[in-house]
This record gives structure tokens, C-alpha cells and sequence, in this order.
């Protein structure tokens, strides 16, 4: 079931806030990153290993297994956004379907790795990577933030803490991969 804006009902709300504005062309603090929002929550290109072909796949067990261990992974994960730097960001639900609200954020970035990271929340993340990790900017972005609708403690990442989960996506592609790869073998 999604709301009248097509979101899931559990999306968290400074998510909505976002897509949102950029689905009515509303500025954001985030223009300058390329910021795509992913509305129905799917994998998109990023997971797309179109362009290699089956004998390709068939010659290669090591990469037919991540590959494989990858797409499994990413279908576990509620993705919102990807940027510029070829970094997708979602909520990782896990084997066991955490609810979004609860479910902490992942990272899959350009070298092809999944990472929990410690925000609390999609705008937590952006407003570092706006910031380019630094905190030149934090407090404009944050009015920026505040000014856009967004409610609730925005963090800088010496507060952030790696949530604990059962099994994360980093391991999680790990063991997929291990299985595929054996099976292979």
C-alpha cells in the first residue's frame, strides 16, 4: 500500500520530504550530487550486470558468484537514492524484513561494497556527503534542512554509531557469495 504521493506508508518522513520536493523540481540541498530518488524502492542500474554476457558469466565462476551474491543482497535492501558518485543508498531490511522505520541505511558505493553506515536518516547522510565530510558547511546545510521541513536532530558523523544487526549486507554478500562460488566449484 503506498500514500497519495506513491510512497509506502512506513518510508520515513524526511524521505517523502525529499522526493517529494525534487517530484515538484523544489530545490534541495543536494542538487550539486546528483541526486536521483528511487520511488519504488527496486535495485535500479546500479545492480543492472546486463552488459556481460552468459558465456562471460559461464568462463568466470568467481564473478558469475558475485555477481549473483550481489543482485541477492541488493533485493534485501529498500533503496531511496543514488548520486552522481555512483553510491546508492537504501534501508537494509534483511533476511528478516525490517520495517523501514526501523531498518538502518546502507551503503553500496562505486568500488561495489555494502556498508552500513551510522546515520540515523537519509538526511543525516546527505548532509555529510554535501559536506564532503568535513563540517565547512554543516550548520547551512542544516538551515537548509530546517528550512525545507525537516524536523529532528541532525547528526555530524563523530555522533554516528554502526547500528548491530543479525546479519549485515557486507556479510550477507560474503556467505552468498561463498555458497554460489562452492556450488560452482
Amino acid at each position: 500500500m503506498t500514500n497519495p504521493n506513491g510512497h509506502p506508508p512506513d518510508l520515513p518522513a524526511d524521505v517523502r520530504l525529499w522526493m517529494d520536493r525534487a517530484a515538484a523540481d523544489e530545490p534541495t540541498p543536494w542538487d550539486e550530487m546528483g541526486v536521483e530518488w528511487t520511488e519504488d524502492g527496486a535495485p535500479g542500474a546500479t545492480f543492472d550486470h546486463a552488459y556481460l554476457s552468459e558465456d562471460e558469466l559461464a568462463a568466470n565462476a568467481d564473478l558469475a558468484a558475485n555477481v549473483r551474491a550481489i543482485n541477492e543482497t541488493a533485493a534485501l535492501v529498500h533503496w531511496v537514492l543514488g548520486t552522481d558518485e555512483d553510491q546508492v543508498v537504501g534501508y537494509w531490511r534483511g533476511p528478516e524484513a525490517t520495517p523501514l522505520a526501523e531498518a538502518p541505511l546502507v551503503l553500496y558505493g562505486s568500488e561495489g561494497q555494502f556498508e552500513l553506515v551510522g546515520a540515523r536518516s537519509v538526511t543525516e547522510w546527505l548532509a555529510l556527503e554535501s559536506t564532503e565530510h568535513g563540517d565547512d558547511d554543516w550548520d547551512d546545510v542544516v538551515a537548509a534542512c530546517r528550512e525545507a521541513g525537516v524536523t529532528g536532530e541532525l547528526r555530524g558523523i563523530e555522533e554516528w554509531q554502526v547500528p548491530e544487526v543479525a546479519v549485515g549486507p557486507a556479510d550477507l554478500h560474503q556467505q552468498r557469495y561463498r555458497a554460489h562460488l562452492g556450488q560452482a566449484g
